[in-house]
């Protein structure tokens, strides 16, 4: 009884594309950004320099200041003037609840606290799926945001960075 078996010498590759497979565009992804919503409406904080995200506690009125200040807040020992958020985008203003957070951030060398309604994550996105914003916003809420993009099926606006810190002077 005798077995046949036949060797076959392997392939060897003639390029690159049959050693590796089909080459892949590398995909840039932008800076870690915080999503956070307002009201309906869904944001995200770029490469602002984000210190935490805490539960809102008591937030002390302060007389004579902006009404897009809330107030100060104690946070592990720091007092911080709070930015509602919801006041300086132009939305409408609604209560705080247990989904309330502070996002603590550092602006122009002081901590400041922004009062959000949620926090739902730090994500990375493609940088060519950001768009610019539709141009139908109000004047000052175009100034705010720099583009837009879509991320679990809504619209998320990217806040201007620039336009931000003019806010925190």
């Amino acid at each position: 009884m005798s077995m046949s078996t036949s060797w076959k010498e392997p392939e060897i590759p003639n390029s690159d594309e049959d050693l590796f497979g089909e080459e892949q565009q590398a995909v840039e992804i932008t800076d870690p950004l915080l999503v956070f919503r307002l009201a309906a409406e869904w944001f995200a904080l770029p490469g602002m320099k984000i210190q935490e995200v805490v539960r809102v506690t008591e937030i002390r009125y302060v007389p004579g200041v902006s009404t897009r200040v809330a107030g100060v807040t104690n946070v592990r020992g720091t007092i911080m003037f709070v930015i509602d958020m919801k006041q300086l985008l132009g939305l409408p203003n609604g209560p705080v609840t247990r989904d309330s957070r502070i996002i603590v951030a550092s602006v122009n060398d002081a901590f400041w606290g922004l009062l959000v309604d949620e926090v739902l994550e730090v994500i990375c996105i493609p940088v060519n799926s950001l768009q610019p914003p539709p141009v139908i916003l109000e004047p000052e809420m175009l100034k705010m945001i720099e583009k837009t993009f879509y991320w679990k099926t809504r619209l998320v606006a990217l806040l201007h960075r620039e336009s931000l810190h003019e806010h925190f002077n």
